[in-house]
């Protein structure tokens, strides 16, 4: 049986995927806070808009479940 605060695999598949789908729009992710001073706010969001049209649904069909 488990307990309370062990967390089942769905909800950490709804985790992983929660934080796949914001990795590259997040204002502090890694990737921003590395990228967006070199890039500008204005290519940042050109990037961000190009990265979710094209490649986003691919990132979240390859995680599991």
């Amino acid at each position: 049986m488990k307990s309370a605060a062990t967390p089942s695999s769905r909800d950490i598949l709804l985790a992983s995927r929660a934080a796949a789908s914001s990795l590259v729009s997040a204002s502090r992710s890694r990737l921003a806070r590395q990228m967006r001073p070199h890039l500008g706010w204005g290519l940042w969001e050109e990037f961000v808009e190009f990265a979710n049209k094209y490649y986003k649904a691919a990132w979240l069909r390859a995680l599991p479940g």
